[in-house]
């Protein structure tokens, strides 16, 4: 069993792409600074999730994140 977690980027919604987005690291990882990294990982640990992945999505774009499990945050 896996996590998606949807995000509409309301902030973004009149850009064309999905650019630079405070949350994602400059290599298009989540960054564990995020509150979404500490959302996933919580849902992960909760449901014993084996995988998970964040999607973003704006009206003329979207993007699929992998999440790595950390089975020790929590």
């Amino acid at each position: 069993m896996g996590i998606l977690e949807i995000k509409c980027l309301y902030k973004y919604r009149d850009d064309p792409k999905i650019g630079k987005v405070k949350y994602l690291t400059k290599n298009g990882t989540l960054s564990r600074k995020s509150v979404y990294y500490t959302q996933i990982q919580m849902n992960c640990w909760l449901v014993n999730a084996k995988f998970a992945y964040l999607f973003l999505y704006i009206e003329r774009d979207y993007k699929m994140v992998p999440v790595d499990i950390d089975m020790d945050f929590a």
